[in-house]
């Protein structure tokens, strides 16, 4: 048994279960679970790239869609099988609309070189919203196991409607190109699930006010 991926599944599962919270997901069914019910789950998961739900994994539904929680815990998975698996998951599985959320063990490089260019899987994820409106987010595992949103230095975010956005935009007189942006790829932009397009008001804690609030846009 690998225990310290095990370990780690463990530990991040309650720090996923706040992340879809906050995107408005029940997470009734998965809360109780034990440490040993996930062990039995660990078990028998897969630990080959596997195209079905497994036994780690999560389907949730809200709002008429779904979100599948997809773990790989195969070792140094190449970006050619993500992409695989992506296709196969929305032929079948889910449906344009819905959301995949991919946990890895290894960590996925995304960018070419130390510069941060655009890869072609950063790409490959942009696109799929921008011409299919498929929502796909990789996460390593490594980077849940501690609660981004949990430091008073980092602001909290709302996703607004569009009808909301609108309002933003008239009441300061001004258009979404003056507006501050953040990346689909950005840590706490994944964390809440913002999409290419959207955009969030941002709490900040501030000394002399209480708190700042200000906006941003996510673009690609």
């Amino acid at each position: 048994m690998d225990f310290e991926t095990f370990e780690k599944i463990f530990r991040s599962r309650a720090i996923i279960h706040k992340m879809l919270s906050l995107r408005g997901y029940k997470m009734d069914k998965f809360a109780n679970q034990t440490k040993e019910e996930l062990n039995i789950l660990f078990q028998n998961h897969q630990k080959k790239i596997n195209y079905e739900i497994d036994s780690l994994d999560m389907m949730l539904e809200k709002d008429g869609t779904k979100l599948l929680v997809k773990y790989i815990l195969s070792e140094r998975v190449k970006t050619s099988n993500l992409e695989k698996l992506v296709e196969t998951i929305y032929d079948g599985t889910l449906t344009d609309a819905d959301t995949l959320v991919i946990i890895t063990k290894d960590y996925v490089l995304k960018t070419r070189d130390s510069n941060k260019a655009k890869s072609s899987f950063e790409e490959y994820l942009a696109q799929n919203y921008l011409t299919k409106n498929r929502f796909i987010q990789i996460f390593w595992l490594n980077a849940l196991l501690f609660d981004i949103t949990e430091s008073e230095l980092t602001p909290s975010y709302k996703i607004l409607t569009e009808e909301e956005k609108q309002n933003v935009l008239d009441k300061y007189h001004i258009t979404e190109d003056k507006i501050e942006n953040v990346l689909f790829t950005d840590p706490l932009a994944n964390f809440y699930g913002v999409k290419i397009g959207d955009m969030v008001q941002a709490k900040e804690v501030s000394e002399t006010n209480g708190f700042y609030i200000f906006y941003k846009l996510c673009i690609a």
